[in-house]
C-alpha cells in the first residue's frame, strides 16, 4: 500500500518516492498526443508506477527512472491497442493527478491538448462535467 500514499501527495514525488513504487507492466502504452490536437479522455481509474526510459536529447542522461501515471479509460475514450495510457509528461502527471484525487473525477472528461514537443513539451487540461 506504498503506492496508495504517494498517490496521496499533490505535485511533487521524490526520487526515493518514485524507486518505491511497483515497476509499470507490460504492455507499455506511452500517451504521446500530436501538439496542438486535442485529446479527449474519461479516466475510470489509475495508478502510479516506475520504469526506466533511454532520453534521446543531447546532454540527457543514457537512462533514467521516471513517474508513469496509468489512467485506465472508459471503453469509449479507449485507443484500439489498450484501455489505458501511460503518462510519462511529469508537467502532465503533476497537472493531472490533483484532478484524479478528486472523489468524483470520473464524473470529467478531461481535454489535454500539448503545447510544443519534448522536451519543453506542456500541457493544458480542461476539464469537463459528464451529464448523463
Amino acid at each position: 500500500m506504498e503506492a496508495q500514499k504517494l498517490a496521496e501527495k499533490l505535485f511533487f514525488w521524490t526520487q526515493e518516492d518514485i524507486e518505491r513504487l511497483p515497476p509499470l507492466p507490460l504492455p507499455i502504452e506511452i500517451f504521446e498526443p500530436e501538439p496542438e490536437k486535442p485529446v479527449r479522455l474519461r479516466i475510470e481509474r489509475w495508478e502510479l508506477y516506475k520504469t526506466i526510459i533511454h532520453p534521446k536529447r543531447a546532454g540527457a542522461p543514457e537512462e533514467k527512472l521516471v513517474l508513469v501515471l496509468r489512467v485506465y479509460l472508459f471503453p469509449e475514450f479507449r485507443s484500439p491497442r489498450a484501455p489505458y495510457y501511460d503518462i510519462t509528461s511529469g508537467h502532465l502527471i503533476r497537472t493531472l493527478v490533483p484532478f484524479l484525487q478528486q472523489p468524483d473525477y470520473q464524473s470529467y472528461i478531461f481535454t489535454i491538448i500539448k503545447h510544443g514537443r519534448a522536451p519543453k513539451a506542456y500541457y493544458e487540461i480542461i476539464p469537463e462535467r459528464v451529464t448523463e
